[in-house]
């Protein structure tokens, strides 16, 4: 006769209603995961292109144009600065003092520029800008920093 006894514990054993059980709480969390990144998917896409479309619009400030010729300054060379003392005469009429400052810089293009700036006391600074031939040019940009 065949013994049913083994059969009879297996059916009888809460075991695996245990691990049904967490079978079942697993799947649910896994489901709710993915319903839950589902949902947030279309509208973080959405955002990140709203990002990206700002983003590409942007300009940099101080950012020069490449095709505009803007030169930046790579490196600065020597320096003279000197001070025109106020002259007065018998009559007590003096001139202003006058500072003159000159730099040269090397710029971008490998060439050196010369900044020569003259200010009068109580007005503002005239500052000049010219290349190694002594012809007149626009600023360069300085490096931020």
């Amino acid at each position: 006769m065949v013994s049913h006894l083994p059969f009879q514990r297996f059916l009888q054993s809460e075991d695996g209603s245990t691990t049904a059980d967490w079978i079942v709480l697993t799947a649910g969390v896994v489901g709710l995961g993915i319903t839950g990144v589902s949902a947030t998917r279309l509208g973080v896409s959405s955002l990140a292109d709203d990002i990206g479309a700002s983003l590409r619009a942007a300009s940099v400030a101080g950012a020069e144009d490449p095709t505009a010729g803007t030169m930046t300054v790579i490196a600065s060379g020597r320096g003279v600065a000197w001070t025109d003392d106020p002259v007065c005469d018998k009559s007590g009429s003096c001139t202003p003092a006058v500072n003159h400052v000159t730099m040269t810089y090397q710029v971008s293009d490998g060439s050196w520029w010369t900044m020569s700036s003259t200010e009068i006391t109580g007005q503002p600074a005239q500052v000049t800008w010219t290349d190694a031939t002594g012809n007149s040019v626009p600023p360069p940009t300085f490096p931020p920093g």
